[in-house]
């Protein structure tokens, strides 16, 4: 499944791509303050959707875990919380409220610099899923293509994950990690900037899968 991340747009922008898309991710700590406030509009809508706040030093952190909850009322698919998240009893409330609403967690963690090495990535996993999560989402830098075999080998475990490296050469999980079992892949908006390094637009990202599948004589793809 495709999840279009959304985090510079308005919000006519994520209206739109609501209605369009399957799956999207609505980044509050991104998007502008008319989003905040028109939470049951954006998660109530036909498309599943990611809640996400990351932490931010000029937005306090009360603020954060009132978006959240907001949108786990609101009717949002999942909610992504960091697994190193420093505020604990953060974190523990929105877990709670996500499993008393029916709602997935996503426990994800992001390194912007490196990846680290394959027994530190499995212990993170592990943490995750003690932490409550229905799904661990990896995130990391890409640097060598060792890097790109060392996270689509997290896909070994039959546990729910996302699977995703960052920058240009981390393109290639984004196309063949959800091949191969990532619940998702993330992409940029087809008229608007991503929001990690190296997303492919929506667009591109379904032909560069459906080219893949087809040179292999696979299914095509429909969504």
């Amino acid at each position: 499944m495709i999840c279009v991340a959304l985090g510079h747009c308005s919000l006519d922008d994520c209206l739109v791509a609501i209605a369009s898309e399957e799956c999207v991710e609505l980044r509050f700590d991104l998007l502008p303050g008319e989003c905040s406030t028109s939470v049951s509009s954006l998660c109530g809508g036909p498309a599943q959707v990611v809640a996400t706040f990351r932490a931010k030093k000029a937005v306090p952190d009360h603020v954060r875990r009132e978006m959240l909850l907001r949108s786990i009322a609101a009717g949002a698919t999942y909610v992504d919380v960091d697994g190193g998240d420093s505020d604990v009893d953060i974190r523990g409330d929105i877990i709670s409220a996500a499993r008393s609403s029916g709602v997935k967690v996503i426990v994800s963690y992001h390194n912007f610099q490196v990846t680290p090495g394959e027994e530190a990535l499995k212990r993170l996993r592990d943490d995750a899923f003690s932490l409550g999560a229905d799904i661990f989402k990896v995130a990391c830098a890409v640097a060598h293509s060792r890097d790109n075999a060392t996270l689509l080998g997290l896909l070994s475990d039959h546990r729910p994950q996302i699977v995703i490296g960052m920058g240009d050469l981390g393109r290639l999980t984004r196309v063949v990690a959800p091949l191969l079992g990532s619940v998702m892949t993330y992409a940029a908006p087809n008229h608007a900037p991503g929001t990690a390094p190296g997303q492919l637009t929506a667009f591109e990202l379904r032909a560069l899968q459906q080219s893949f599948l087809s040179r292999l004589g696979g299914p095509v793809l429909h969504e």
